[in-house]
């Protein structure tokens, strides 16, 4: 009995272990996050605030890092969660399908010689997803932090663009929770640095029920800088919720929530996304188009019946940005004369 227990007690040591060299993930930028323009204070339209905001229906499902990508995860699902709230994607396959690679911003982030147990800056993130795009989590699944993009996959992130992102900041405590919370109110997630307390942070995972697994920092001194993403708020609950990248397994499948007094004290940085462009420019578009038809397998002509249209990563495309010629094709099948199938070309 004692054996056993001491193995549990000694696996419980090297979990947390794991879980809190996985969240030493986030650098501060202290001096750059001053300079940074900081959105304009909420007005009079936002103090009738509604109770409660929640944009977990939009979420992906909370995923676990392995190397300390925190900041790389968060700037993900903000990006994913405003890509399904402009698609109204709330399926869980769909979510997933649109859920955002944390490796694609986290290994251009970092330099080549920092190696893979080194963390990074919001700053930084948002230089790569601003330049050089996002590219989906399909195509990074198996990939390790070594792995850097290849052109097709450059290619591709090139229609995924973010436009910027501003700081989030308050006169003093109330008003910086308020312009936090109208953020939230107009769907947009806010991406968040704290300073944490390691062990009372993975002792969530632990948390009887979902109703305690509400952060607080009375659990003692403050020793880990993590990256999260805020994506609701309960006044009746005087906290916000965020999803964690700890994996499902982890606290209430992936969230928790941190009080406002206690995220307050533990806060070190908020940002949220300006803008995004969900398809490459005019300008971009043809050259995105022949990488990515480079990488396809060639393909026989084939008869199909029904009408088409061009699409690109599940996007209609306008024919006359692509550079192509725009094919319609309408089929008419009459199986008792056995004409064969009709086509009609138009040229853009």
């Amino acid at each position: 009995m004692k054996s056993a227990a001491l193995k549990l007690f000694l696996l419980y040591l090297v979990s947390l272990r794991c879980i809190e060299t996985s969240g030493q993930g986030l650098i501060l930028d202290q001096s750059t996050y001053e300079l940074t323009y900081a959105a304009p204070f909420v007005n009079r339209e936002f103090t009738a605030l509604p109770r409660v905001v929640s944009l977990k229906a939009y979420c992906p499902k909370a995923q676990k890092q392995s190397i300390p990508a925190c900041v790389g995860y968060a700037l993900a699902y903000a990006a994913s969660i405003r890509r399904n709230i402009k698609e109204n994607t709330t399926a869980d396959d769909l979510k997933q399908l649109n859920f955002f690679a944390p490796l694609f911003v986290y290994n251009q982030a970092i330099s080549s010689n920092e190696g893979c147990n080194r963390g990074t800056s919001f700053k930084r993130v948002f230089e790569v997803a601003k330049t050089m795009g996002l590219d989906e989590y399909n195509y990074w699944e198996n990939r390790n932090c070594r792995d850097m993009p290849d052109s097709i996959a450059l290619s591709r992130a090139q229609l995924y663009k973010l436009s910027g992102a501003e700081t989030i900041r308050g006169y003093d405590d109330a008003s910086l929770l308020l312009n936090i919370k109208a953020q939230l109110y107009s769907k947009n997630p806010v991406l968040i640095g704290l300073k944490l307390n390691a062990k009372a942070f993975f002792n969530l995972q632990t948390a009887a029920s979902p109703s305690a697994l509400a952060y607080s920092l009375q659990h003692g001194k403050d020793s880990l800088l993590h990256a999260v993403t805020i994506i609701g708020y309960d006044d009746d609950l005087a906290s916000f919720e965020c999803i964690n990248s700890y994996g499902d397994k982890w606290g209430n499948k992936g969230f928790f929530n941190i009080r406002y007094e206690d995220f307050v004290s533990a806060h070190k940085e908020a940002y949220f996304i300006t803008g995004d462009q969900y398809r490459a420019s005019a300008e971009e578009l043809p050259a995105v188009i022949q990488a990515l038809m480079q990488k396809q397998p060639k393909t026989k002509e084939t008869n199909l019946g029904g009408s088409f249209e061009l699409l690109l990563r599940g996007i209609p495309m306008k024919p006359e940005l692509a550079g192509l010629e725009y094919r319609h094709i309408d089929v008419h099948k009459t199986a008792q004369s056995g004409q064969r199938n009709s086509a009609q070309s138009e040229q853009l």
